[in-house]
């Protein structure tokens, strides 16, 4: 069984670049993979404009990314938006009226750390023994 176990997953492509830019290190993999995103780290500014999670993005633009789909297609269009632990009722509440109001047919949006056990977290920093890309 896989349940209670980690699996640690990044992007092939980064970490070539940060081999080739200079930046990789244990240190470096140890942090990513706990915080799941580069903002915040010293990395360069062109690899974190390219290298951006769900969580990087802003709402609005999950949605507005979403409105512009759904105006080609007669269908529903799925998009999950995926909002930080600290958002509150009134942040979703933005979400689901800027979708009404964009035109999209559903709207989901899931704030993280809302349900224990959820499939992909971040958050610890992993033991070396527990990283196996570090």
């Amino acid at each position: 069984m896989l349940e209670q176990q980690g699996l640690f997953e990044v992007n092939s492509y980064l970490v070539d670049v940060a081999k080739k830019r200079g930046f990789y290190s244990q240190g470096f993999m140890r942090h990513l993979t706990a915080k799941g995103t580069l903002d915040g780290m010293n990395v360069p500014s062109d690899v974190k404009n390219v290298f951006v999670t769900s969580h990087d993005v802003p709402a609005d633009y999950h949605v507005r990314m979403q409105a512009v789909f759904q105006r080609h297609t007669d269908n529903a269009v799925s998009k999950t938006v995926n909002l930080p632990a600290r958002a509150i009722s009134a942040d979703v509440a933005r979400v689901y009226m800027l979708a009404y109001d964009l035109g999209c047919k559903g709207i989901s949006v899931y704030r993280d750390t809302s349900k224990q056990g959820q499939v992909l977290t971040t958050g610890h920093l992993p033991k070396k023994a527990e990283c196996p890309l570090c």
